[in-house]
């Protein structure tokens, strides 16, 4: 089941590479290069891998403390539902812990080393 996933999900970004590339270097098919597949493989990865490493670090939760300030400082009722910010942090902290999450991730760091090889490929 994960395989089927996995795959699915490198279908899904690799129909990405081929939008982008249509959008910016023309048809995949009479139009292409390794330098203009290089390039769209790097862009495809690159704009999935950042924010999905970010989930996966948990670096949302980064700004709890803020918003735990400005909850308070705005709305005073709230210090009834969350009197300390240990009780916030127990009521909002996200553990992300899906499954998808890290197949994603490594679809995207796949198109990123492809894009290397192409690129390497390319400058010989």
């Amino acid at each position: 089941m994960r395989l089927v996933r996995l795959l699915g999900i490198l279908a899904a970004q690799l129909l990405l590479v081929a939008g982008i590339h249509q959008i910016y270097f023309g048809s995949i098919v009479h139009n292409y290069s390794l330098y203009s597949l290089s390039s769209t493989f790097f862009a495809v990865g690159a704009i999935v891998f950042f924010p999905t490493f970010a989930l996966r670090i948990g670096s949302g939760n980064l700004f709890l403390g803020f918003r735990y300030s400005m909850l308070r400082l705005f709305r005073p009722s709230a210090t009834r539902e969350f009197v300390t910010f240990k009780d916030y942090l127990d009521a909002k902290f996200v553990k992300y812990k899906g499954k998808m999450l890290n197949d994603v991730l490594y679809v995207a760091i796949f198109l990123i080393i492809v894009s290397f090889v192409l690129a390497s490929r390319w400058g010989a």
